[in-house]
């Protein structure tokens, strides 16, 4: 009896305790984390943006004319350099030219000087002829540079190779046809060389230029 009453007693203390033992609950579960980045095949099918030739060389060649600028000839205000790295660009687009050959022969002709003089009346950044300047004001930096641009297109078109266009720009395209290639004038070879070791060096930093097209 005694033993009965001891099973009924640790019975109901058990009960008792397992009634009053608060119940635990597992933590819901934390949802995975959703990265709201659009993962490369959840991309919209949006088309990039095109860049245009244009812009494409602004973006490439205008720290290097920035700074082939500056070289030459420090005093250039930023309005200047803008209008002149400005002009080069269009002139490059509209004949088809490198802008950086442009550079080239405006560094070897004038070193950036806007009013700059020949003893022969070259004229300008290009040393423009007076004779051409029924295409634009030359003293304009806008019209020399077109001006000059559009005389080293028509000896491109003329010779084909660089060399041959720059030494026609410079002697004439007479002197350049009579001597089958570049003339035999000192002057002119030498400046030959100087316009094409300028061109390399900045294409050179430009990576070789950007394609046409």
């Amino acid at each position: 009896m005694k033993n009965l009453l001891t099973v009924l007693i640790l019975t109901i203390v058990f009960l008792a305790g397992a009634w009053t033992q608060p119940a635990v609950y597992a933590a819901p579960e934390k949802p995975a984390c959703i990265s709201l980045r659009l993962t490369p095949d959840l991309k919209p099918d949006m088309p990039e943006p095109k860049i245009t030739r244009a812009k494409r060389a602004e973006l490439t060649y205008t720290p290097i004319l920035e700074r082939v600028m500056v070289k030459y000839n420090p005093r250039l205000t930023k309005d200047e350099q803008r209008a002149i790295v400005g002009a080069i660009l269009q002139a490059a687009d509209t004949y088809e030219l490198d802008p950086l050959m442009i550079a080239a022969v405006i560094a070897a002709e004038s070193s950036f000087r806007i009013k700059a003089r020949s003893s022969c009346g070259a004229i300008g950044l290009m040393q423009v002829m007076p004779c051409h300047g029924w295409r634009a004001d030359l003293k304009t930096i806008e019209g020399n540079i077109d001006t000059g641009a559009w005389y080293l297109a028509l000896n491109k078109d003329r010779f084909g190779k660089d060399d041959l266009m720059i030494a026609a720009y410079n002697a004439g395209p007479g002197n350049v046809r009579k001597a089958g290639g570049i003339p035999r004038i000192a002057e002119t070879q030498v400046h030959v060389k100087r316009v094409i070791g300028i061109y390399k060096g900045l294409t050179a930093r430009a990576g070789g230029g950007i394609a046409k097209g």
